[in-house]
């Protein structure tokens, strides 16, 4: 059970506020917040807190739940900002077109990269690690704000001191990007080698975004061979870390808070922060026959399951009997027709259910994928083969499961196929199709969209739209 409580943080990010929506009469100051050690390392903590917050329902609206794969609850059904998602008719209102809570953590990450250095610490490295945390935590944000929206405001000092009526505009994506790869060149030119922690950046989490970032440039940025390479080198240097593995079992990767697959997450603790997405998938007590609940029904009392998957999609990870995921990923009761996601399971204390699982931004199969991945990218067919065959294994405890794969496309078949049942729920999948070149194929709601202006992007918000002038639509919404 965690009973870490995160620091009291004192606000210098605005947080109550869109940063590109700033109350001009607004007056935030600094004060003695960096003049020791201590207080600079609060503000640390506090730019993870946020992203914490950023990122608790927007991983999985912006990175899954356009996928094709989800669709309304079993109980409740649609529910707009949910439906909408799902089969991407967008819209200006839709709570997470809303970017101002990223902007509010790359603020407190300006703040860090700012103040930090003129900070003396008593460990020089402690000191590079946290720098190297802020290079880390913006670029993170300012890749998914350009895959989100693509041309959006590039904010680089910190606000502090508000009194002007200047308002941001938005810059082109190609130099919302060019800002990540600084940011990762920083990141990795600072950060430890010997940085491990799993809820703060570390030498792997920096290379997993390295690999993450490059690939994708390399498939859909016209990159170059060197960019192939640069993810490739990031994913070795991952797979050959210490500390890190595949869980023999695949549902500990859920239920245990330390476990050698993690690499980069977000903590989710008693009494200090619960919740997150994964409430959307719980049954209320009133939904389901008491002789079932947490028998195996899992119960949340205060929500209602508002999204789920697509039977069709549940009967897919069923499809192998031996597949040892499936039970992890998807609970099912026939005996009611009810399904859950049941990967984000929490833990029940005096009867009541604690919603304290832990959100994986990155973890040890991400690095094989990618791995795989690039693999293929190089036409390396039995490398890449041989590789998702970790995968394999553990799912099916079968050696050399893929043998018969001969051919690119059998091969980038697999990887969809594997992804789709390896990450169920966990944010990822919306990009890896379309980095796959496949998301087309894969969403019926998408299917002969595919000249649609902007149809893989969302719409900015109406509060940016409303109390900016400067910031435009999205072209197609």
């Amino acid at each position: 059970m965690k009973r870490i409580t995160i620091i009291s943080i004192i606000c210098l990010a605005l947080a109550s506020c869109d940063l590109l929506d700033i109350d001009q009469n607004t007056k935030v100051t600094t004060g003695t917040a960096w003049s020791t050690e201590n207080s600079a390392k609060a503000n640390v903590t506090g730019m993870y807190y946020r992203m914490r917050s950023a990122f608790s329902q927007g991983f999985i609206y912006w990175g899954e739940y356009r996928n094709g794969l989800w669709g309304p609850g079993r109980v409740i059904g649609s529910h707009e900002p949910f439906t909408t998602c799902y089969t991407s008719t967008l819209n200006a209102s839709n709570d997470m077109a809303n970017w101002a809570d990223i902007y509010t953590t790359i603020n407190q990450a300006n703040l860090v990269i700012t103040h930090l250095p003129d900070v003396t610490f008593a460990s020089q490295s402690e000191k590079n690690e946290a720098l190297a945390g802020a290079y880390y935590v913006r670029a993170f944000c300012y890749y998914w704000i350009a895959r989100i929206w693509g041309d959006a405001p590039l904010e680089l000092i910190p606000y502090e001191s508000i009194e002007s009526n200047q308002y941001s505009s938005r810059s082109s994506v190609a130099d919302v990007f060019a800002q990540v790869e600084a940011d990762i060149s920083s990141a990795r030119g600072l950060m430890p080698i010997t940085a491990t922690s799993k809820t703060t950046a570390s030498y792997a989490s920096v290379e997993m975004l390295t690999a993450d970032y490059y690939l994708w440039k390399y498939k859909l940025r016209d990159g170059s061979a060197n960019d192939l390479e640069v993810a490739a080198t990031a994913v070795a240097n991952v797979l050959g870390a210490s500390g890190y593995d595949l869980e023999s079992n695949f549902a500990s990767v859920f239920t245990s808070d330390s476990n050698s697959e993690v690499i980069f997450k977000w903590p989710y603790i008693k009494d200090e922060y619960e919740g997150g997405y994964p409430y959307d998938y719980l049954y209320n007590s009133t939904n389901i026959p008491v002789e079932y609940h947490e028998n195996p029904v899992p119960i949340y009392t205060s929500r209602q399951q508002w999204v789920n998957i697509t039977v069709e999609y549940a009967e897919y990870l069923y499809s192998v009997p031996t597949d040892t995921r499936a039970a992890t990923s998807y609970g099912y009761l026939e005996t009611i027709n009810k399904g859950w996601v049941n990967k984000f399971p929490g833990h029940m204390i005096e009867s009541a259910r604690v919603l304290d699982s832990d959100i994986n931004a990155y973890r040890f199969a991400d690095a094989i994928f990618f791995d795989a991945e690039i693999k293929l990218a190089q036409n390396d067919i039995s490398g890449a083969r041989n590789t998702l065959n970790r995968i394999a294994k553990r799912a099916y405890g079968v050696d050399n499961y893929y043998a018969r794969l001969s051919s690119a496309d059998d091969v980038k078949n697999a990887i969809v196929a594997e992804r789709k049942k390896e990450f169920v729920g966990e944010g990822r999948l919306w990009w890896d199709f379309i980095r796959l070149g496949v998301i087309f194929d894969e969403c019926s709601w998408l299917q002969g969209r595919e000249n649609a202006k902007n149809i893989l992007l969302w719409p900015v918000h109406n509060s940016s739209l409303n109390s900016n002038p400067n910031i435009k639509q999205t072209d197609g919404y």
